[in-house]
């Protein structure tokens, strides 16, 4: 369960899936929270995780660079919105703040 702006909602993690890359984890997603983790190996729910460093929602449409398996996503945190790079094992490399309009 994840707040947004003084408002509690909740994370069906029922959008999409993210298989990442050399992990055991399948990562199931939904565009107002964290990434659920599942075991690739026999689909073993482990529960929602922030990794240590996700703040907002994780979009449930990342893109993943072909070459060397990093994670570009997006979330909202009203008013801002965080543009956010992972490793292939979803490792922080970086992470920015846009204000919007």
């Amino acid at each position: 369960m994840r707040w947004n702006s003084g408002k509690q909602y909740s994370n069906t993690a029922n959008t999409s899936v993210l298989c990442l890359k050399d992990s055991p984890d399948l990562l199931a997603l939904c565009e107002g929270g964290e990434p659920y983790i599942l075991k690739k190996k026999d689909l073993k729910s482990e529960g929602f995780s922030n990794y240590g460093w996700i703040t907002s929602a994780f979009s449930a449409h990342p893109k993943v660079d072909p070459d060397n398996g990093d994670i570009f996503n997006i979330g909202m945190d009203l008013p801002n919105i965080r543009i956010m790079r992972a490793t292939k094992d979803m490792k922080k490399i970086c992470e920015n703040s846009l204000k919007l309009r």
